[in-house]
């Protein structure tokens, strides 16, 4: 099988943030949907992915002090402190050009500059693709309605991020970037890039990763899902595999707190109501008789977060070592 993305043994450090336990491959034909609290490092992975792997980390070069390593270090060693990040089959390190090509993306801060316009970008920038395809570029933004002539400063927050998408669709990417592209979009633009979105991944080569804190476009669109937390990973399974894991249950309160009561270890997180109350527990053990579904994801991020904020670790990544 070749991946589209292959994240291997990622570690990396920040100023405020380090990176870690990242391992994940994606095929092709699907949608990725990376998701955590603000902070969790989402961004910061896919500024690796797009090409930020330059210089070593600080992880690297205490390994290489303490290792006594010399100039013809041992690459083997390097990047089991670093990891790999292989896009279609290049390496973003060893032969970044290549991956690039291979690359494209829609960010929420656009990083094209604001006082040249969509063609000027176009002509500049869109010649150092191989697959640049300038008739495509002009017809996309003749479509969704992306003035051309006009300096990206003086276009709407939509319009940049259909110019973005625009770009993006001029050149034959296998993977696609996608930096919570939709979160202050109208309704019409965001349906149009969610559209694009699904249109990208029927193709069946191409996938895309989807940053984003928009659960419903996950519930929507999302096939599988990377879950953050404190820059470590601790999930990537499909969505439905996961949310499949656990249950939300509800009832009054005299019969909840009964059998909360026999199976105490078995509740993540809990609200009230004013009549009631609602759970989330292990799926594996379903022989409660109160009321209950899946959750959605939404829910299951929602429950995690108040988990977290009573016992101040995850139960995401213990899910097998409880049941």
């Amino acid at each position: 099988m070749k991946y589209v993305l292959e994240c291997k043994k990622i570690a990396k450090r920040y100023p405020k943030l380090r990176l870690s336990e990242i391992d994940f491959c994606l095929e092709p034909g699907y949608i990725l949907g990376v998701i955590g609290e603000n902070g969790a490092g989402k961004s910061s992975l896919m500024r690796l992915i797009l090409g930020g792997w330059q210089q070593d980390s600080l992880e690297t070069k205490r390994i290489r002090r303490r290792q006594e390593l010399t100039a013809t270090a041992d690459d083997e060693l390097i990047e089991a402190a670093e990891g790999k990040i292989v896009v279609a089959g290049s390496d973003i390190r060893y032969h970044s050009e290549e991956a690039k090509q291979k690359l494209a993306f829609v960010m929420t801060d656009c990083p094209f500059s604001m006082f040249m316009s969509p063609l000027d970008h176009a002509k500049i920038y869109g010649t150092s693709y191989d697959t640049w395809n300038q008739q495509v570029f002009l017809v996309k933004c003749k479509e969704y309605g992306v003035d051309v002539k006009k300096p990206l400063g003086k276009l709407s927050k939509g319009q940049c991020i259909l110019f973005q998408l625009a770009f993006a669709l001029a050149h034959e990417a296998a993977l696609y970037i996608m930096d919570e592209p939709t979160g202050n979009l109208d309704v019409e633009v965001r349906e149009i890039f969610l559209n694009v979105m699904q249109e990208i991944v029927e193709q069946g080569d191409k996938s895309i990763v989807y940053v984003t804190n928009r659960m419903e476009d996950l519930e929507q669109l999302g096939d599988y899902i990377l879950w953050l937390h404190h820059g470590r990973q601790i999930a990537f399974e499909r969505k439905d595999v996961l949310l499949e894991q656990y249950l939300v249950v509800s009832g009054r309160e005299s019969r909840f707190h009964e059998i909360k009561k026999l199976y105490p270890r078995f509740f993540l997180a809990e609200r009230s109501f004013p009549d009631s109350r609602e759970a989330l527990i292990f799926a594996k053990d379903n022989r409660f008789s109160l009321p209950h579904r899946y959750p959605t994801l939404e829910e299951l991020f929602y429950y995690h977060k108040l988990h977290i904020e009573k016992y101040h670790e995850s139960f995401i990544e213990h899910f097998d070592e409880r049941v």
